[in-house]
């Protein structure tokens, strides 16, 4: 699997109260979540995990009354689009989208130049949720590799 299904499907794990990381890739490994040297993959991107799990926004999607993770929706634009939310939450009559990526900064692949290649996802997903939930939305890109979370 890649890096970014692995991570996807490990955070897809956290409950947002009480998460201990060690015990959640230990659970997964026993049951078989991780194949060949994916356990190994997880392992070495851990400390990029703990820094989500000790984050600003880790703490404010554990205050949310309504926690969503990897949701799927469908809705209808010029097309029909398909999709996944990484995480949707409520919070103070507000809804958040939050995807997560496993992006890797370099100088030609900088912060700057992912934020503004993700942003029309953000956008959309963001418009589907206004749709949907009709309340204020707004929308972050947390990037793994880096913990940072942006805006769009």
């Amino acid at each position: 699997a890649s890096l970014g299904t692995l991570v996807h499907t490990l955070l897809s794990y956290l409950n947002f109260k009480d998460d201990d990381l060690d015990q959640l890739i230990l659970h997964l490994k026993e049951n078989q979540f991780f194949i060949d040297n994916d356990y190994q993959r997880i392992i070495d991107y851990k400390s990029h995990l703990e820094d989500f799990i000790t984050s600003d926004l880790y703490r404010m999607i554990a205050s949310s009354s309504k926690i969503y993770k990897e949701k799927p929706f469908r809705y209808k634009k010029d097309q029909i689009i398909n999709g996944i939310f990484d995480l949707v939450f409520i919070k103070d009559d507000h809804v958040y989208v939050v995807d997560y990526k496993t992006d890797h900064i370099t100088k030609r692949n900088s912060i700057t130049s992912l934020v503004e290649k993700h942003k029309v996802q953000i956008e959309l997903y963001k418009e589907v949720l206004f749709h949907y939930f009709n309340m204020p939305v707004k929308g972050y890109v947390y990037y793994l590799e880096t913990n940072q979370v942006v805006e769009v």
